[in-house]
């Protein structure tokens, strides 16, 4: 059974009910049809609700841009979902603390995260063109997303995936570095090229490079943008956060853990996340 507005409707107040009470619910594909049609229509539904308790959309979030990931999750392709000023943490000094209690399973990502300087919607550049792209940006940061997942087993296709809000959970975002426009000649190469650590309790957990993300963090913002494009809706603004995928493996935290990552090849500073 194809699923219908009244059924849509009813499965935005459950994953916002979900997200609210930090439990499971029931995946959508149990319930008749789901495909990302419905799915980015339950994601709109969401974030009228959570616009009109007061949450505003900041930015968005990037999802399954490292396609090593796919098999594993049972996904095919990159999502996105927007990232709320009641969700993103702008941490000054390369640390944070995070309390996984509010949360109900958990997931580290270390990323690449870009701030836009102006907006893309009017004169979007070629989603291909990386140095096109990268005239967007202002400032990056390493950061860590937190992803959640209100299935049971952290099991879904990409449909359901893109529903309960792209994963999205938290996004602490670490030191900015703002970019010059007489320094960006090698830019497009290292975002390509470098190389991050990730370590737990000081042992390498993972290493990653930014060409995992779709080809580079640059690409991945491109597909966003031509995204975004032919979605309809507001597009990108200027000042809007965008955090561009995974350079590793997505890894289960619990409290008590200090999280580090840091890359060479760019001039970034690290950032440390303590749970709790």
């Amino acid at each position: 059974m194809q699923m219908d507005d009244a059924m849509r409707r009813r499965l935005a107040d459950e994953l916002l009910i979900s997200l609210d009470r930090r439990r499971i619910t029931t995946r959508p594909t149990s319930l008749g049809a789901f495909d990302l049609e419905d799915a980015y229509d339950v994601l709109g539904r969401l974030t009228t609700l959570r616009r009109q308790r007061g949450e505003r959309p900041i930015g968005w979030k990037i999802g399954f841009t490292n396609a090593a990931l796919w098999p594993a999750y049972g996904v095919d392709r990159p999502l996105w979902a927007p990232v709320y000023n009641t969700t993103v943490t702008q941490s000054l000094f390369g640390t944070a603390e995070l309390a996984t209690s509010e949360l109900v399973a958990p997931r580290l990502e270390p990323e690449i995260v870009f701030g836009l300087g102006a907006s893309i919607r009017a004169a979007r550049p070629d989603p291909a063109d990386e140095e096109a792209v990268l005239a967007e940006i202002i400032w990056m940061a390493l950061g860590f997303e937190i992803v959640d997942c209100h299935y049971p087993n952290w099991q879904f296709t990409s449909a359901e995936c893109a529903a309960d809000f792209g994963l999205h959970a938290r996004l602490i975002v670490g030191p900015k570095h703002y970019l010059q426009h007489g320094r960006r000649s090698r830019m497009t190469q290292m975002l390509r090229e470098c190389s991050l650590e990730l370590t737990r309790d000081g042992s390498v957990v993972d290493r990653g490079v930014g060409a995992n993300v779709l080809g580079s963090p640059l690409r991945a913002l491109g597909f966003l943008i031509d995204a975004l494009a032919r979605q309809g809706g507001e597009g990108l603004r200027e000042g809007d956060v965008v955090t561009t995928g995974t350079l590793t493996a997505a890894y289960p935290i619990a409290a008590g853990q200090i999280w580090r990552s840091s890359v060479e090849q760019l001039p970034l500073a690290s950032l440390r996340l303590t749970t709790t």
